[in-house]
């Protein structure tokens, strides 16, 4: 959603749909959405297919204890669907845990193995 490598913000004004075959490609480097990670906001109905593939950059890793680091990498108004998997595993015992909030986001969630 940013330059090659790099976290960036990405507005879909409208509804977005993921198919079976999609992946939603997010850069991991910090805390912050848009800077620190990738966020895509649908102003709309988001349709959630597909896989997520997350890239760490900065040498950043994601803090599992003692308060899981979070990162909403999908806004939204309405949703319909999951991804095919639950979670991304990240090396080193460290997994990404994919939350899907019913208000309006997805939420990747950091834990050890």
């Amino acid at each position: 959603m940013g330059e090659a490598g790099q976290a960036g913000t990405l507005v879909i004004e409208g509804d977005f749909t993921q198919l079976a075959a999609g992946v939603l490609n997010i850069v991991i480097g910090g805390l912050q959405p848009g800077v620190g990670f990738s966020q895509l906001i649908v102003t709309g109905h988001a349709v959630l297919g597909g896989t997520i593939a997350v890239t760490l950059a900065n040498g950043f890793v994601p803090a599992t204890e003692p308060d899981p680091d979070e990162f909403a990498v999908l806004v939204f108004e309405s949703y319909e669907g999951t991804f095919d998997q639950e979670s991304i595993d990240l090396g080193n015992g460290v997994w990404l845990d994919i939350e899907i909030d019913p208000s309006g986001a997805v939420v990747l969630v950091a834990r050890e193995e």
